[in-house]
């Protein structure tokens, strides 16, 4: 009889774990979605700052800040920094940048299939 007990608690565990496995992986914290936050809010408050923007290609952003001229760029499945090799997102399948008006949009699709579209305003253009 005790062991009867004790495999139906594990047998519960092992359904709670799986619903929550399930909802980590598709919820709205998943990690894609919290990496695409973070880079987000580090490039928004990167932009507030910026003096002179250039798009130099559709993948390819540069920018100039009290910190020297800035970059960021898509190469291959990952967004960096220009001269860098640190990934700033990855797991991405396409992002492009584009340039109008004192806003910059990003477009990215993460491989899972998700699509992110953002606008920054660049506001302090010389």
């Amino acid at each position: 009889m005790l062991q009867l007990m004790i495999l139906m608690m594990f047998a519960q565990f092992f359904l709670l774990f799986y619903v929550w496995y399930g909802h980590k992986k598709s919820g709205i914290f998943s990690e894609s979605e919290l990496q695409y936050e973070m880079f987000v809010y580090q490039l928004s408050k990167e932009l507030i700052h910026a003096r002179e923007f250039s798009l130099s290609e559709k993948y390819t952003a540069l920018y100039s800040s009290n910190r020297g001229i800035i970059g960021i760029k898509s190469v291959g499945s990952d967004i960096r920094r220009v001269g860098g090799y640190q990934p700033l997102l990855f797991g991405l399948q396409y992002a492009e940048f584009e340039y109008a008006d004192s806003i910059f949009e990003t477009t990215i699709t993460f491989k899972s299939g998700s699509e992110r579209r953002r606008k920054f305003i660049v506001p302090n253009q010389e």
